[in-house]
């Protein structure tokens, strides 16, 4: 194969792997043209001559050494790697650096094997990519009117296919790598999971969803703003404001069986959280206080508090909506991303005892 496969090969498979880490993709690159060092007009070959002239090891000539193999022959053995990669790993484990550097090795051995040794396997001769073990030449496919000849046409189809499928990775990576864009494309939850963990602290994460509302088995197609991600389900704000908890499988709490969810990234916000401690005292001066302190953003409030007065509390909610705030026993009063506006109302006039966690999304208002 040319060098320039070779390279691409390299870098595709680093950038694959790895992410889009430049260093790593240069290591993995560079590697992956370090088999054909046994032809001296290779580039690899004139960088090792160009070595030996400057570093000697005594009477032995790693040039005259690397003209005596056979081309695709010991040095395209997938062990040449294997082993530097455990001798290396060997001499930085308990050094403090292991986590900077194993990095660096792994691009090392992909590099050399899957962009240097295996490709080489597809060329007319193939190459002995088990060396000692074996000094056969392995080599695809069993027809060889269907190998790759060196610099034919055939081979330049592949390295415009494999510049292609460079560009694909590195935009797959832009957008959170390979997983990620796979999940998002079939519309996984686990792609939804991904941007709002990658993205969440800083974006409003919008969500794309399709599928039927649990009470009635209405269909849903439409556009959710997340608001967090329990456990299970994501619990999301529709357009028109309702709460819903999105999940793949109707449960007690899930309003939404999604069918296929994605997510894409919003306006800029950032979201912080503060806790509110209530030591039998009214409840709504201080969700006010909160709520003024943060005029242009939503607030949502979970935790359990206890109130002084229950039989008192009415639960209006829309049962077609996620149940944000719910009545256990005869006192205590649980909410779940409940929207601070209902909070005020639900509990206005009511003392309590307890804490509330303030999820408190900033800017998500200044439209």
């Amino acid at each position: 194969m040319m060098t320039l496969s070779h390279m691409t090969i390299g870098a595709a498979v680093t950038a694959a792997v790895m992410g889009d880490e430049p260093t790593l993709i240069a290591m993995g690159t560079i590697a992956a043209i370090l088999p054909d060092s046994d032809l001296k007009e290779s580039p690899a070959g004139q960088l090792l001559s160009a070595a030996s002239a400057i570093v000697t090891f005594g009477q032995w000539d790693l040039t005259a050494w690397l003209e005596t193999l056979p081309h695709r022959g010991p040095t395209h053995s997938i062990l040449i790697p294997s082993v530097i990669g455990i001798i290396l790993n060997l001499l930085i484990v308990g050094t403090g650096q292991f986590y900077e550097f194993r990095p660096f090795i792994n691009a090392f051995w992909l590099g050399y094997t899957v962009g240097g040794c295996f490709p080489d396997c597809f060329t007319k001769s193939g190459a002995q990519i088990f060396y000692p073990l074996s000094r056969a030449y392995a080599v695809y496919p069993p027809n060889p009117d269907y190998r790759l000849g060196t610099g034919k046409r055939a081979e330049w189809s592949v390295l415009v296919a494999l510049i292609c499928a460079i560009a694909f990775v590195f935009w797959a990576n832009d957008r959170g790598g390979l997983g990620r864009t796979w999940d998002l494309a079939i519309g996984a939850s686990s792609g939804a999971a991904q941007v709002y963990n990658q993205a969440g602290y800083e974006k409003q994460i919008i969500l794309n969803v399709k599928g039927v509302r649990v009470i009635d088995r209405h269909p849903v197609n439409e556009e959710f703003i997340l608001i967090s991600r329990p456990d299970a389900g994501f619990i999301a704000r529709s357009k028109s404001g309702e709460i819903h908890k999105i999940g793949g499988e109707a449960t007690e709490e899930i309003s939404i069986v999604s069918e296929r969810i994605t997510a894409r990234e919003g306006q800029p916000t950032r979201t912080i959280i503060k806790q509110l401690n209530v030591d039998d005292s009214a409840v709504s001066p201080s969700l006010i206080n909160l709520k003024n302190s943060y005029p242009n953003s939503n607030i949502y409030l979970s935790g359990n508090i206890q109130v002084d007065e229950p039989e008192e509390l009415r639960i209006w909610l829309d049962s077609k909506q996620f149940q944000y705030i719910t009545n256990f026993g005869a006192e205590v009063v649980v909410l779940a991303e409940c929207p601070i506006d209902e909070a005020i109302k639900f509990l206005d006039n009511q003392w309590a005892i307890g804490s509330l966690t303030a999820r408190i999304i900033l800017g998500e208002n200044d439209d």
